[in-house]
């Protein structure tokens, strides 16, 4: 058997998933005799308290999926995108040896693309993007470039064979801000690509490569929003040449996209398409009308699964959340391991990290990324939370 996050199940896969209830009695019968379980350990490593009922709570949320025997079995999906892998060897090849090198942005500014050149031919990319942020305060300066980071760990550790890219908005980010965001994407192997409007992004996203070559897999935003538009440039002077938006989504070309790809959305209510005509629609809101959300158009015209908080989204937990910031007074300022698994290492050594940048640059971040994803926000009330699922009609 063997656990995997939720958020990186292929369709293949999904097929051999157990029914949360059932997969909660399994681990949990295994873990009161000891039986070994592929994939407990990298959950029990993301729980902010090591317990065995917080493991089986993520089961029973369906955060983490038990699949049964044959989840890794031969399928022609797999041997199909063997083969492309073995056509695109050539020409990708001369691609990443005619490719910009790596480099250091100068100004926010600047628009630039520089790409990390590969002596592996990719089938995929896995694409992070990052909007900007009129925020002033200290952590929220980065929050969306360290939970994009987060997700090329991801990417990294459920798709190490997948191309890599770390996509920024520059308005707003300063050189530093930049560079720091660079250095978190050369440690996770990845490409780092800025674009300074919704027409670069596009740009990037259709043609960026031979995408009949290298399409892309997964695609995952983190910015601002609100219905009807991904708002990368939110409260910027820019903002609406900045936005995702029912108007010019249809220029996302559907043929850069795997016909399994995936695009998540972590901004608020991409999944709702009623605006609000009145205050207190901001607060409550009892019709949501979600076929005429953002998410739903994407997905009708990409012909793509699209997953999206209807609920505003939640980056509270990016650099610790409450429980483990509680958890953390026991660590004081020592490297004490008494915990068993580091945890208290790895907290004051993170912590130490976003203390010193702060003080010296006035903005927290950490080169690893966020501790923790986005969740999901408290309103509007009514309206269903979490991350919701919207298939092409």
């Amino acid at each position: 058997m063997l656990l995997l996050s939720h958020r990186y199940l292929t369709d293949h896969q999904r097929a051999f998933a157990y029914p949360p209830e059932e997969a909660v009695v399994l681990v949990g019968r295994a873990i009161a005799t000891g039986q070994d379980i592929n994939g407990l350990k990298d959950l029990r490593q993301w729980l902010p308290l090591n317990r065995d009922s917080e493991v089986l709570e993520q089961i029973r949320q369906g955060k983490w999926v038990l699949l049964k025997r044959g989840s890794r079995a031969f399928n022609w999906d797999d041997f199909a995108r063997l083969v492309q892998k073995q056509r695109a060897n050539y020409d990708y090849t001369n691609a990443a040896a005619n490719a910009v090198g790596t480099r250091k942005p100068s100004a926010p500014e600047r628009s630039t693309s520089p790409v990390v050149a590969s002596q592996t031919p990719f089938t995929a990319e896995l694409i992070a993007v990052a909007g900007s942020q009129h925020d002033n305060g200290s952590g929220n300066k980065m929050m969306f470039v360290g939970q994009a980071v987060f997700e090329l760990a991801m990417f990294k550790r459920y798709r190490p064979d997948r191309m890599r890219t770390l996509v920024i908005f520059t308005p707003a980010y300063t050189p530093l801000m930049l560079e720091k965001a660079l250095k978190s994407a050369e440690g996770y192997g990845a490409a780092f690509v800025t674009v300074a409007n919704f027409q670069e992004l596009i740009a990037y996203l259709n043609t960026g490569h031979d995408r009949r070559q290298l399409p892309i897999e997964h695609l995952s935003l983190y910015s601002h929003g609100v219905p009807h538009r991904v708002a990368f440039g939110y409260e910027l002077p820019a903002d609406e040449a900045m936005s995702l938006n029912v108007l010019n989504h249809t220029q996302l070309s559907p043929s850069a996209f795997l016909a399994t790809a995936q695009l998540d959305s972590y901004a608020c209510r991409t999944g709702m398409g009623n605006r609000p005509d009145w205050p207190v629609e901001e607060g409550v809101q009892f019709y949501p009308q979600t076929n005429e959300s953002l998410a739903q158009l994407l997905a009708n015209h990409l012909r793509i699964t699209v997953r999206a908080y209807i609920r505003r989204s939640d980056y509270k937990n990016t650099w610790g959340s409450f429980e483990q910031r509680k958890l953390a007074i026991v660590c004081g300022d020592s490297d004490d391991t008494a915990h068993g698994d580091g945890w208290c290492k790895r907290w004051v050594k993170l912590a130490k990290e976003r203390r010193e940048t702060d003080r010296a640059f006035d903005f927290t971040y950490q080169v690893m990324g966020a501790m923790n994803p986005v969740v999901s926000g408290n309103s509007p009330r009514v309206v269903p939370e979490g991350h919701h699922e919207f298939l092409p009609k």
